[in-house]
């Protein structure tokens, strides 16, 4: 059962079978204006999830955040780092820049147990210094299988650090970096990578 905050209407019975442990799935969708009572909920499913680790799928929207009085550039990494159940991450378009996304794959790198396997942070400022320290953890990471940067202001510099991890990552199968500024030198240095990486599947740019 996912938790889905389109409804406003049915807030109250989301609220309850969140409470009662029956979904572990929690969105942040298109929203109405939402009452104070509302926020209120919001920071206690937070504090749930710092407390429990029992998410496994988490999606921001950007269009629900700024009634949302949490900070992601903290929130984000210590979820990363204590919670071996999170699978999905989806942080598209909500405004994150490098050095907090750096934050979140050095929780990464530092929680061996981790479970997650796909990160969306398309239409972020991952940037060069983003995509680096992406590359170093997935220099050593073993979980995560789909990752997606799609409009993040990355350049050849972070494209060239980026193939140089996935000579060494086995678990990566599909990449989508399109949309960035990566020009011939790094498209060549992607496709060099490809040559001997054999886990890759999907790899578009």
């Amino acid at each position: 059962m996912e938790l889905n905050l389109s409804c406003f209407d049915e807030l109250e019975q989301q609220i309850d079978a969140w409470k009662r442990g029956r979904t572990s799935n929690l969105g942040f969708n298109t929203l109405p204006k939402p009452t104070e009572k509302w926020m209120e909920e919001i920071e206690v499913r937070m504090e749930i999830l710092r407390q429990k680790s029992v998410l496994y799928s988490l999606c921001f929207a950007s269009s629900a955040l700024q009634f949302v009085r949490i900070d992601l550039d903290v929130f984000v990494p210590e979820l990363v780092k204590g919670n071996n159940y999170l699978t999905v991450l989806l942080l598209n378009d909500i405004g994150l820049y490098d050095y907090p996304i750096a934050s979140i794959f050095e929780a990464l790198r530092d929680n061996p147990n981790s479970s997650l396997e796909k990160i969306d942070l398309s239409g972020n400022y991952v940037k060069d210094f983003g995509l680096k320290a992406i590359a170093k953890t997935l220099k050593t990471n073993t979980s995560l299988q789909k990752l997606v940067c799609m409009n993040c202001k990355i350049g050849d510099e972070g494209a060239i650090a980026f193939s140089d991890a996935l000579k060494i990552n086995s678990t990566l199968y599909s990449i989508d970096v399109r949309g960035n500024k990566i020009s011939t030198e790094g498209i060549k240095a992607l496709a060099d990578a490809m040559e001997i990486n054999t886990t890759i599947i999907i790899m578009m740019y």
